[in-house]
């Protein structure tokens, strides 16, 4: 029997403890959903990072293009200059070329009479000669053209040249514009993507603060879960300690077995052997003004450890202490309604076990919210709900 009261005493322990667990099963869903907001925050984190370095090496990539182009600017602006300085040199050679040519027309123009070709030949000593002079002055002349029109035609390449060179030059100066913009672009997007990664840095922050303070919150609410359950086990232990104390008494008593109340003509028995009723069931102000002014149930009055019966036989669903009803019973019966004994001094059986009609369940006492020894009983259609006045089914009135 002690064995099967200690089975009941844990049953009523983790129903009493359910609020305390539910509490710990909230945190732990908030706890697990902190979890893994964290975990998708890392994951964001590491994602930003990773197109952070991304970006890093596309800018360095650009800057290595950059290097190259204007590597090959300078070069470029070095061969151009050269080029110039060519040019330049060719003009002048030509420009004095041809100045010497004219100035040789313009010598035999004013010199007619000592420098024409006829004034050669005369003065030539013989045929052969007059032949070699006149040869001499053609191919002389003719040098000169030749050099000039070669001069032009080198000069012509070479501005071509210039042309090519400055075409390229222009198109390494765009394209260095367009590697500058390119830069430029990267570079924010590079302290757009520092700037994200430090937001997900403060949110993950945040959400680990946030689970710390669930962690403690959830330790703090286990201790008082144990700290519940140690007052409920002590409890329990003086319940059960009262029973066997009952017990011994029932034993030692020259009528061990208290003798239920006679059979009546209503639904339910009488709780206990004489009923006195001290206050009915409605309207009334509470002597001690903590309970409103709805009395659920039957006053009836009696002595300090006058036995208390089961009205009816059913399942015992509750068997605790209460600060109003104190030391109470609570019995489900098969005809769906529900039975109270209050303010019992000993509660002689526990949560989950049957009893049958007019089996002695308990003490009568003053525990809870009360101002005397009495028995309050009560009937209703749910647990702690559809209260009905409990005259009628005893048979009454």
């Amino acid at each position: 029997m002690k064995k099967k009261h200690l089975i009941l005493a844990s049953t009523c322990l983790l129903l009493s403890s359910a609020p305390v667990v539910t509490f710990a099963e909230s945190l732990d869903n908030q706890i697990d959903q902190s979890n893994q907001k964290i975990e998708n925050l890392q994951q964001k984190k590491s994602a930003d990072e990773n197109q952070l370095k991304q970006i890093e090496t596309d800018i360095k990539q650009l800057e290595k293009q950059t290097a190259e182009i204007l590597k090959k600017k300078v070069a470029l602006e070095k061969e151009l200059n050269q080029l110039n300085e060519d040019i330049a040199q060719l003009t002048k050679a030509i420009e004095k070329r041809t100045e010497q040519i004219n100035e040789q027309a313009r010598s035999v123009q004013v010199n007619q009479a000592s420098h024409t070709i006829v004034d050669a030949v005369l003065d030539s000593d013989n045929l052969s000669d007059a032949i070699t002079k006149t040869l001499a002055y053609s191919k002389l002349v003719q040098a000169n053209n030749d050099i000039v029109v070669a001069q032009q035609a080198d000069q012509e390449k070479l501005e071509s040249k210039q042309k090519e060179l400055n075409q390229k030059l222009a198109d390494i100066i765009q394209m260095t514009e367009t590697l500058k913009e390119n830069n430029e672009q990267l570079q924010k997007k590079k302290l757009d993507q520092a700037v994200l990664i430090k937001q997900v840095e403060a949110e993950l922050a945040q959400e680990k603060s946030k689970k710390d303070g669930l962690l403690k919150e959830k330790a703090a609410a286990e201790k008082r879960r144990q700290d519940e359950l140690k007052r409920l086990e002590a409890m329990e232990q003086v319940r059960l300690k009262a029973l066997e104390e009952a017990k011994k008494q029932q034993q030692n008593h020259s009528n061990p077995t208290p003798t239920p109340p006679e059979a009546n003509s209503g639904e339910f028995q009488y709780p206990i052997p004489n009923i006195h009723i001290t206050s009915g069931f409605g309207g009334r102000e509470d002597p001690t003004g903590a309970s409103g002014t709805q009395h659920d149930g039957i006053d009836m009055a009696g002595s300090l450890n006058d036995p208390i019966f089961a009205s009816r036989g059913g399942t015992v669903v509750a068997a605790s202490y209460h600060p109003s009803a104190g030391n109470h019973i609570i019995i489900k019966h098969d005809n769906g309604y529900y039975t109270y004994y209050m303010h019992m001094t000993t509660l002689l059986v526990g949560q989950g076990e049957t009893v049958s009609t007019g089996q002695q369940i308990g003490l009568m006492g003053t525990t809870g919210n009360s101002t005397g020894v009495h028995l309050h009983f009560g009937i209703s259609t749910s647990v702690w709900s559809g209260f009905v006045d409990p005259g009628p089914f005893l048979g009454l009135y």
